[in-house]
């Protein structure tokens, strides 16, 4: 088999595909759940964060498999794989964080509302006192923006998926043989 130089081969068209394809994979999960009425439900966001989950070890396997079988010739360094899986990555905070925008302004309006709510309730049965809880709620109505909470999901989705990146590209490099 030939030798393949890496650097000659770009994986930008396949983590922006598969980044896309994930985008709306999550995306997907989230309306779902939200139509379903599971969105604010105790203990539903553990599924969905799973599912995530699932959706993010599916595209970073997919893109380094991919690249290092079909288009480097069955070797792919450490590197490169987080790389091209980064950039997957980074296309579904984007795409993501502009989503969970529109859908808090468009698609939801109330979401940040009820959310709200839920925060006081819990307060409220933890027995936090009068002054206590208008100070959080204060700094809740602040950081619950949308703008707010899709740059902090942004953030979120950079940390998380470069987790993800990391382990798959740890497990599925192979260094081609030297000599």
């Amino acid at each position: 088999m030939e030798d393949i130089n890496p650097s000659s081969v770009s994986y930008s068209k396949l983590s922006l595909r598969y980044g896309l394809i994930g985008s709306g994979l999550i995306i997907l999960v989230g309306l779902l759940f939200y139509v379903a009425g599971l969105s604010l439900k105790p203990g539903m966001n553990w599924v969905s964060s799973l599912l995530n989950l699932a959706i993010y070890i599916w595209v970073a396997r997919t893109i380094i498999l991919y690249h290092r079988d079909q288009q480097l010739g069955g070797f792919i360094s450490f590197g490169r794989g987080f790389a091209a899986s980064m950039l997957a990555v980074l296309v579904m905070a984007v795409v993501g964080a502009i989503y969970f925008y529109l859908f808090m302004t468009v698609i939801a309006p109330d979401f940040t509302e009820s959310i709200l709510d839920m925060q006081i309730e819990k307060l409220e049965d933890q027995g936090v006192s009068e002054e206590q809880m208008e100070m959080q709620i204060g700094f809740m109505k602040k950081m619950m923006t949308p703008g707010a909470l899709s740059f902090m999901g942004l953030g979120m989705t950079l940390i998380f998926g470069g987790l993800v990146s990391l382990v798959t590209a740890a497990v599925l490099k192979k260094e081609a043989p030297t000599g």
